[in-house]
Formats: C-alpha cells, structure tokens, sequence
C-alpha cells in the first residue's frame, strides 16, 4: 500500500485521482488534460499554522537540528528564516495529507532558497519521499514530494480554517531567467501594492469551498518580468484548479460564474495594428489544422522571439523518442490508477527525457505548414511576432485590464477571483461582471472583445 493511500485509510476516504492541478501554462499549453495523473497542490510559501495543537510551527524548530544531524548542513544560519520557511512547508504537507495530493515544489537555489535543503533533510529523516524532475528548457528543477506515513504520526492534515494565509509581499519582481529578484523603487511599489491588499483583505474574509470542502483563504500577488511594464499578472493558489474545479466553487455560499475574454491576446494584438478582429470570428481557425494546434501555434511564436524558434520548438514536441517515452508513461499511470487501492504501490517516475510541462504534439502536423498558415491568416499581425518581449507587453496590458475590473468589485465588497483573462464572481453578479469586462477592455484598447 503506497504513502498516499495510508494516508486516506486513517482519514477513511478513497483517494482522489482526478485531474492534475494546472500550471500558468504560457508557452506550454497542453493539447489534452492529463487526467491519469494525481492531483497536485503547488507550494505557498505563506502559509502559517494557526492550529491549536501547532504540531507544524513545534517541528519546523526542530529542522535546524535535523539538518545537522543528517550532515545536510554544519552551521545554521538565520535560524528564524529557517523556521519559518520550514512551517510553510510542513503546513503545506499537511494540507496534502487532507486533500491526498501530492506537493510541487520549485528547488531553485536562487536568493539561497532554503528549501531543497529542507526537503533533503526530511527525506532523510525518513518523512518525505521525492520525485525530482529533470531541468526545464527555460531553466529550473521542481521536485514531486509525497507525505510518507511517519509524518502522518508526526503532524494532523491541517483543513483550511488551521492554516493562516500571511502574504507580506504582494508584488514580485523577475529577472530575465525568471528568478525573483530584489524589489527597488518604493514610489512604484506605493503605488502597486494598496490594490492587491485590498483585495487579499476582501479575500481573507471570504469562505472559498470547493466541493463542500473550505479552501485556505486564496491570497494575490502581482508578478512583473524585468521591469514595470512587462508582466504584472494576478496569480493566487486557487488557479491551479481546473475549470471544471472552479465551476463547483462558492463564495460566501453562493455559487459562481467565470467569464473570459475570447481569444484576447490575438484580439489584442490586432487592437494593437488598429483593426478590429471580427466579433463572430475565431482567430484560432485554420483550414485544415485543429483548433488546439492551432492555438498552440499561436501561443508558442507568442513567447518564442521569432517564428522561426516556434517552428524548433513545436518539432521537439514531435520527437519519436519522447513521444515513446510519453506514451509508455501515461499507460503505466492508467494502469497504476486502475489497480485495486490496497495494492498499489508507488507512482511510476517520470522519465527523465521529459521536462516538466511536456504535452506532444502529433507527428501528423506539418508544423511548419502549420506556422506558415497562422501567419498568413494574419497578416496584420504577423510582423509583431518578430518583436522580442511581445508576450511580456500583452501580458500587462491584460493585467491592466484586470486590475481595473478587480477595483470595481472590491469597491463594491463584492468577492472576486481573477484567473488572467477570466474571473469568477458570485453567480448573482455574472452581468455586472460582463458589463465591467466590456467596458474596460476598450477603455485600454479602443476595441471590443467578445465574452464568454
């Protein structure tokens, strides 16, 4: 019987293999959902525990030590800082526990990030298991870390009402490889900073329930790339839950609607040449190529700094030997999902030839053919892909957008929970959001954008 499966016999409820937990996706959006894989929750480093019992903040004071004994470390220093980071983690392990989910966590060692010394050490110890994937194209490593049954003795699964959400800094700033970077300038920041708290403020006093299950409270930040003006979009743990997810959420007991804008990165780019993309039309159709290649054709010369870096990197999706190693991976976690609970062990490996996020591509698309058409179709737009940085420029003028809508709502004390170019409110209140979502796209763009 694996760690996970313990877990849920001492909680007495089957474990959930649903959907995996989505990633802000960008230049890697997936083709299909991977529905053979386990749910995952993504690490947040706020997360405190308020527990009666604190049985998280009385072993993350003992971390110091443990990673001494371990050899992990011979001399501590910030002992505070330890801690603390050493509680988020735990408590975050601790909510796995409820949720039976696996954790993701980034083992970046930028700005001497703590945190794979720490997981080190609780394997080790003997408490964690990890799954360390290979390196990303774009650079960074993120571990896979599963609870083992000797935590369970050590800690109580923590429900959202034990876990604190103390968010102190609500706007990041990163570098060209997408590393956190120091934060200068306290004019800019005065000035960035009082929305997001505003709303984390709303937030915090908001039930979020999923299910019939409480969330822990979904706290804001804002993260920008390189500079002020590239990036800037809203992130909040509650996006990594699927659509379908989201769709079942309440707020405050109410049931909720989330509204998008259709295709609004190529409608703005439009927007940005002067026309108006047709109303009724869809830029992700093309003769003969399907709409999910299609959109992912769009993405990736987005993101890449021409389209002849897209057409390299689509073709590695279509690599024989990767879409093997693909294949022959998702067959093992089908099978592990379909053997009877009391007898599965643990979850296959992924192999290490694919990097985290990878999703194939069919060997049937003509990629370049398929590039090719994209641009022809439109060619007002077609020269802006060779412009380095045109993804980062669109992302903040959709974070612009959002943080127009986001005021009116909390102006109103009305909660709401933006998802990049969608947002979930009260299903009380879906016209309302409608009516703001039309109205401030074209106050920035000077255009329409249809709603769905």
């Amino acid at each position: 019987m694996g760690a996970i499966d313990l877990f849920q016999q001492r909680l007495g409820r089957r474990p959930y293999c649903g959907d995996n937990l989505a990633t802000d996706g960008q230049a890697c959006q997936p083709l299909a959902s991977a529905k053979a894989n386990p749910r995952s929750h993504h690490f947040c480093d706020h997360w405190k525990d308020k527990s009666k019992a604190g049985h998280c903040r009385k072993l993350a004071l003992q971390i110091p030590e443990l990673m001494k004994q371990s050899g992990q470390v011979q001399r501590i220093r910030r002992r505070e800082l330890l801690a603390d980071k050493s509680e988020a983690l735990l408590v975050n392990l601790a909510h796995c526990m409820r949720w039976n989910s696996l954790l993701l966590v980034s083992r970046t060692t930028s700005n001497r990030n703590p945190l794979p010394t720490i997981l080190d050490t609780l394997e080790a110890a003997g408490l964690v298991t990890q799954r360390i994937a290979p390196p990303k194209p774009e650079g960074g490593l993120c571990t896979e870390v599963q609870p083992l049954p000797a935590l369970a003795d050590r800690l109580d699964p923590l429900d959202a009402p034990d876990i604190a959400p103390e968010l102190r800094h609500v706007i990041e700033l990163r570098d060209k490889e997408g590393l956190p970077t120091k934060t200068t300038g306290a004019r800019v920041l005065r000035s960035l900073e009082p929305p997001v708290k505003r709303l984390n403020r709303l937030l915090a006093a908001t039930t979020v329930c999923l299910d019939g299950r409480e969330l822990p409270s979904p706290q804001v930040k804002r993260v920008f790339n390189q500079d002020w003006t590239q990036g800037g979009r809203w992130y909040h743990q509650a996006q990594n839950l699927t659509k379908e997810e989201r769709q079942r959420l309440f707020l405050d007991g109410e049931p909720v609607s989330e509204l998008d804008f259709s295709a609004m990165h190529a409608r703005m780019m439009y927007a940005d040449a002067g026309h108006q993309y047709p109303m009724d039309a869809d830029p992700y159709t093309l003769p003969g190529v399907p709409r999910d290649v299609a959109k992912l054709v769009f993405m990736q010369l987005l993101y890449d700094e021409s389209p002849q870096k897209a057409v390299q990197h689509l073709k590695a999706r279509q690599n024989p030997a990767l879409l093997e190693a693909w294949h022959k991976y998702r067959q093992r976690l089908e099978q592990w999902q379909s053997e009877p609970q009391e007898t599965r062990l643990n979850l296959p490996e992924r192999p290490k030839c694919l990097w985290d996020g990878f999703t194939p591509l069919p060997a049937e698309i003509d990629v370049e053919s398929a590039v090719a058409a994209f641009l022809s179709a439109n060619p007002a737009i077609a020269q802006a892909f060779n412009e380095p940085g045109q993804a980062l420029r669109v992302q903040y003028r959709d974070a612009r957008i959002a943080g127009r809508i986001i005021a009116e709502f909390v102006k109103q004390r009305q909660p709401i929970l933006p998802v990049h170019d969608s947002f979930i409110v009260q299903r009380k209140h879906k016209g309302k959001l409608a009516e703001t979502m039309t109205r401030e796209y074209r106050k920035e763009t000077g255009f329409d954008c249809p709603i769905k």
